[in-house]
């Protein structure tokens, strides 16, 4: 009997190990509820809990007791799984685009504004209503603060410069998303101004009415913004990559751009996106004057080759997947696709006639020009939606 019970030890020591501490923090836990419980006398609001198919009622304090300890046990074996797998976590959700990572924030702000909100609800210490409103205000709050802080500018000299530069990139590159969330918080404004008024003026309304009228506010104010965020991207063809060359001794490229227009193009804090839609932020702070050349490096994950990858969308419309030239966003608010000459297109093999320059004469120029600039460093990419 004593051998089986010490061959059963080491298995069952294994398994009690790990979950040790998660035990240990749900106990902390339920013990500190109990505690403030009956420090702030609100053991009134824990009701009692009958057995189901037994004659038996689990007592109030015992209830907040078991609470607590399953509070514990939750965030205890989050913090567990996180510890173990926290760099394969990091990895995936480094892998995740901007929009994403905003999209999972924001729910996950959300959801937890709800518990909590919830919770003060259970304790008649706020209307249901609030809780809806804080739902409503948390979304788009994180969501933008988020998208704004990816791209905020590095080298700004002032938070208000850096906030403008996150602004301008993310009006260009996530214009949908950007306008809703102006948009709901327009509306939610609207909804409290048309209630406080209501309640000022009349004694108050139904609620449906400043719902209904927050909504038709939410889907103008939306609409009105994407039209103005999509008139004020200019779209430029004026960078052209003249040379691409790989390093001999890292696994990057030099891609050299010439300013082909009459006006100076400034790169500072601008953002490249690849052809898989992938974003990159390249640590350049150039100026380009008219004819001028400047040189930076991409990393192999880099996508030049045209992608014409796509997915279906319900009544006829397609997503688009990818794009036919990589193009820089710059802080002015404009988009510069970039163009190709026959040579660099033949380093790459590609097939595709558009964004192909042409000299006077209508023929494809080829260049080859190089910079005695030093290259800056290639930017982490964050794939993009």
């Amino acid at each position: 009997m004593r051998k089986l019970i010490n061959k059963a030890k080491k298995p069952l020591k294994n398994v009690l190990k790990p979950l040790a501490p998660v035990i240990v923090v749900g106990i902390t836990v339920a013990m500190m509820i109990v505690l403030l419980v009956l420090a702030m006398d609100w053991g009134y609001l824990a009701p009692a809990v009958g057995v189901p198919f037994a004659e038996s009622t689990i007592q109030p304090i015992r209830v907040l007791f078991l609470s607590g300890f399953l509070v514990g046990v939750l965030f205890g074996s989050l913090a567990l799984l996180y510890r173990r797998y926290r760099e394969a976590l990091a990895d995936r959700w480094d892998g995740y685009s901007t929009w994403l990572k905003s999209m999972i924030a924001g729910v996950a702000s959300s959801l937890l504004t709800a518990v909590g909100l919830g919770v003060a609800v259970a304790l008649d210490w706020i209307p249901i209503s609030l809780v809806f409103f804080g739902v409503l205000v948390t979304w788009p709050i994180v969501v933008g603060m988020i998208l704004l802080g990816y791209r905020r500018g590095p080298r700004s000299t002032s938070a208000g410069t850096s906030i403008r530069t996150a602004y301008v990139l993310t009006r260009g590159l996530e214009p949908r998303t950007l306008s809703a969330i102006v948009g709901l918080l327009v509306a939610i404004a609207t909804g409290l101004i048309v209630s406080g008024i209501a309640n000022w003026w009349v004694g108050g309304v139904s609620l449906w009415i400043p719902v209904v009228l927050a909504g038709v506010t939410w889907a103008a104010i939306t609409l009105v913004a994407y039209n103005r965020y999509d008139a004020a991207l200019v779209e430029r063809t004026e960078l052209t990559i003249e040379r691409l060359q790989p390093s001999s001794s890292r696994a990057v490229t030099e891609l050299t751009v010439a300013n082909t227009a009459g006006r100076t193009v400034d790169l500072s804090s601008a953002l490249i996106r690849d052809t898989d839609l992938d974003l990159y932020r390249p640590e350049f702070a150039m100026t380009l004057k008219p004819g001028q050349q400047g040189t930076f490096e991409i990393t192999g994950d880099f996508s030049l080759e045209p992608n014409d990858d796509s997915t279906e969308l319900p009544l006829g419309y397609d997503l688009k997947l990818g794009a036919d030239t990589p193009a820089i966003f710059t802080t002015d608010g404009a988009v510069h696709y970039l163009q190709w000459t026959e040579n660099t297109a033949q380093v790459i093999g590609r097939d595709s006639a558009d964004h192909l320059v042409t000299d006077d004469r209508g023929t494809t120029r080829d260049a080859s020009s190089r910079t005695g600039r030093t290259p800056p460093a290639a930017g982490e990419g964050v794939p993009q939606d």
